[in-house]
């Protein structure tokens, strides 16, 4: 009995640990960072799906239908809010962790705790996790088709090939780039299956290829039934997706139209070129516990010989390699990358704690580890807490700045004069994600250029706009300005008798 203890209780501290560290850092004060554009791209379609029910695929138009639908859970059961819009991410990024659990025989103990550690205290991740973009729902089924790929491998149980089936789906569902990560899976499998038969026959299944198809050939009658049950839930989850839930069939042809459009705008880059070693230098500046820990795992899952090591080996490089390859980069583009290079590491981790016999042993390793899983954090901290839009930081893209929050509580000072009925003529050809803040101002009209008659309570303007905004102008305003993001200053124009109205009874209540 006391055996089982001594094997559960450190399992379970591996398994709970990076989960309960993961959600502190991602759920606290989850609503600090104001939206990112893409937030604001994607909190517009969310909120047109919640109000009106209306939603279509268009392949041309941002990326696949799954973030929109399982973003409005939060909104019907906690209504609408920065906290209910960033929930879901949130979430899974917190399940990315939890996923861990089924690969603790593959990666051992301490393999499970440091790839969660890493995984829960990645800036990349962390970050990302609390932003309201496909990226982290990419990486949680990419791991979860993994996870269910194996676990079937291991036990031969049918339900597996049902948990693939949906996570490959949800997969496509997600985002065009579906298409780069199941070339990976593939070949990556291929390779490792041919590598541990060629240099491990002796530990391997398999003698020789011919064998792997036999047995594939065999598993696919053996469970026939099973496999066409997950090719029509693949199916389904496709359809129902990208048809609007069978109400715009259109969407559908999308799943292939899109991989055109998006590769010419993978290369036809617009602004986002970056070089080869874009995220080597990322991955060195924010993830370098990751990158050094899956740079040795890579060398030690080859020595080791067995399937899964070098599939998830395969996996790190060729996702790396690709994505590098591609002109255009994004930094939330790197959580497909730091996901294969945490397992290697734990892999690697957990092999050298395997080795580790005597207390002088432990009495070194274990505050080596604890100083660079504690410096991970404080680096963490900073980026999610305090640096969040400090364009110095690759990690932080063109992210919208904390200052726009004056402007609303610009906006509701006036408001407050006036309703929330006022309008607001925004003729800004920049104003994401003002929409997702205005949402209660009726009367706010976003135009994207300056109209004939722009003449409001409130007019917003960037500097590109606000000389021809000038000779359009009927009355007296006043003039405030307020950064939008890094090189985007809007100004408002609050007309004069409002705001003196405003700014007197607001020096009258200081008073």
């Amino acid at each position: 009995m006391k055996e089982r203890q001594n094997q559960i209780i450190p399992l379970l501290i591996a398994f709970f640990v990076p989960i309960f560290i993961a959600s502190l850092i991602r759920f606290w004060d989850i609503d600090l960072r104001p939206l990112h554009s893409d937030e604001g791209v994607n909190s517009f379609f969310l909120l047109n799906l919640y109000n009106n029910n209306y939603y279509h695929y268009d392949p041309a138009n941002y990326h696949g239908p799954f973030l929109y639908y399982i973003g409005l859970i939060p909104f019907y059961v906690l209504g609408i809010s920065d906290f209910s819009f960033r929930l879901m991410p949130v979430l899974f990024g917190i399940m990315v962790v939890a996923l861990l659990y089924p690969l603790r025989k593959r990666i051992g103990k301490m393999g499970l705790l440091t790839t969660g550690l890493l995984i829960a205290v990645s800036p990349a991740n962390s970050f990302f996790s609390r932003d309201t973009i496909h990226e982290i729902y990419l990486a949680f089924f990419s791991l979860a088709a993994v996870v269910s790929f194996f676990l079937y491998s291991e036990t031969r149980k049918s339900r597996y090939i049902f948990f693939a089936a949906a996570s490959l789906a949800f997969i496509i569902t997600i985002k065009e780039t579906y298409i780069m990560t199941f070339a990976v899976y593939a070949l990556s499998l291929a390779i490792a299956y041919g590598y541990e038969i060629v240099f491990f026959p002796k530990g391997a299944r398999f003698r020789h290829f011919k064998d792997v198809f036999a047995t594939f050939a065999i598993d696919c009658k053996k469970n026939k039934y099973a496999i066409g049950i997950s090719v029509g839930v693949f199916l389904l989850i496709n359809f129902l997706f990208y048809s609007s839930f069978f109400t715009y069939y259109a969407g559908i042809k999308g799943i292939l139209t899109t991989l055109k459009i998006w590769s010419k705008t993978g290369v036809h880059i617009g602004g986002h070129a970056k070089p080869f070693i874009y995220y080597f230098k990322v991955l060195y500046k924010f993830e370098l516990p990751i990158l050094v820990l899956g740079i040795a795992g890579f060398y030690y899952a080859f020595r080791r010989g067995n399937k899964f090591t070098v599939f998830v080996s395969l996996c790190a490089i060729l996702v790396y390699i690709i994505y590098s390859l591609v002109p255009y980069k994004t930094p939330w583009l790197i959580l497909n990358i730091t996901l294969p290079f945490t397992i290697l590491g734990g892999i690697f981790v957990n092999g050298i704690f395997g080795i580790v016999k005597k207390r002088w042993h432990y009495a070194i390793f274990y505050p080596i580890y604890v100083i660079i899983f504690g410096f991970f954090c404080y680096q963490s901290i900073m980026l999610n807490f305090k640096n969040y839009d400090d364009e110095r930081y690759e990690l932080v893209y063109v992210q919208t700045k904390r200052g726009v929050f004056n402007l609303f509580d610009r906006m509701k000072s006036l408001s407050n004069s006036c309703g929330k009925n006022m309008v607001i003529n925004v003729v800004s050809k920049e104003y994401w994600p003002l929409p997702w803040y205005f949402r209660e101002y009726k009367n706010a009209r976003f135009w994207g250029h300056v109209i004939d008659n722009p003449n409001a309570p409130v007019i917003l303007v960037d500097k590109s706009g606000e000389s021809k905004l000038k000779e359009k102008l009927k009355g007296n305003y006043k003039k405030e300005r307020f950064v939008l993001r890094p090189g985007v200053w809007l100004v408002a124009y609050i007309q004069e008798g409002l705001y003196n109205a405003v700014y007197s009874e607001e020096t009258t209540s200081k008073a």
